[in-house]
């Protein structure tokens, strides 16, 4: 890369990072690992779905946390307690979400496909993705205000 082209690559990557939602993309990403690896983790003991569930949660605890120090600082002025009870609602619902995508792909679509292998861990990881969007503007709207 020539010595012209590093100004511009770093005020991008300034935009990028300043972005409330490429930050929330980031706090998101840790939290899906998380999420995933932990269902994987929890299915040793429980069934898919309530692993399912009780990965979800975990998932939601880390977003909380890490999402109200790195992307909505602001709402550090806000009262905690709301802050968690409409973000646990929020949550609830892209949890329902995630559940429903997660099972119906694992025991409809995919095998209804033909596959075979890893069922439930591609199934997871899209009902997590497909929450993602329902979590950001629902949590930017009424959770971190």
């Amino acid at each position: 890369m020539d010595s012209e082209a590093l100004p511009t690559v770093t005020v991008i990557g300034r935009c990028l990072v300043g972005s409330r939602f490429i930050r929330y993309l980031m706090v998101g990403g840790v939290a899906a690992s998380l999420n995933i690896c932990s269902r994987i983790f929890y299915n040793f003991w429980t069934s898919y779905s309530v692993a399912i569930v009780l990965a979800h949660t975990t998932g939601m605890i880390t977003t909380f946390l890490l999402a109200r120090i790195y992307v909505f600082p602001e709402s550090r002025l806000a009262a905690p307690a709301r802050s968690a009870f409409v973000f646990v609602l929020v949550n609830v619902f892209s949890g329902l979400q995630s559940w429903a995508v997660s099972i119906l792909l694992a025991e409809h679509v995919l095998p209804a496909l033909g596959v075979q292998h890893f069922i439930h861990e591609i199934a997871h990881v899209i009902g997590v993705a497909v929450s993602v969007l329902t979590n950001y503007f629902g949590n930017q709207r009424w959770a971190f205000r």
